[in-house]
């Protein structure tokens, strides 16, 4: 009766061997690149990252701003996750000039202001560049509406 012997072979095999689910090992949230020269550039970039990272629904982040070899610069955008919330350093108010001076400090005013925008049901911030008279960067915003 070989047909038995077989039959626990294969019973044996297969509680020697126990299923275990896969494992993630690595996950990464889409990123985007632009390069760009200048402030209003990185403000454009910024909007592109967004319409981007909204076929994945999520929200662009900045993740690193560095020099480019051709003396401009380059800003990747992760894609996060739509339910993470935007992270404000401080209640902005339309038509009030705010300095910066990085470009990270200027990713975070736009982010901030179109959050406030949002907030009141208007479509998006107006960013306003500026220069003090020291040479110092600033910006100030509008709300828009829908048309």
């Amino acid at each position: 009766m070989p047909l038995p012997g077989l039959c626990l072979a294969a019973l044996l095999v297969s509680c020697a061997e126990p299923s275990s689910p896969p494992q993630q090992v690595q996950a990464a949230n889409p990123t985007v690149t632009y390069n760009y020269r200048g402030d209003q550039e990185l403000i454009k970039a910024s909007q592109s990252a967004e319409v981007y990272c909204s076929k994945y629904s999520a929200t662009a982040r900045s993740q690193s701003i560095t020099d480019t070899s051709d003396g401009g610069k380059s800003a990747v955008f992760e894609c996060a996750p739509a339910a993470v919330p935007a992270t404000s350093s401080q209640a902005l108010i339309p038509g009030q000039t705010y300095n910066y001076q990085t470009d990270q400090e200027l990713l975070t005013r736009t982010r901030d202001a179109d959050a406030y925008c949002q907030s009141i049901n208007a479509h998006s911030a107006v960013s306003v560049l500026g220069t003090n008279t020291d040479g110092s960067r600033n910006v100030s915003f509008s709300c828009a509406t829908a048309q």
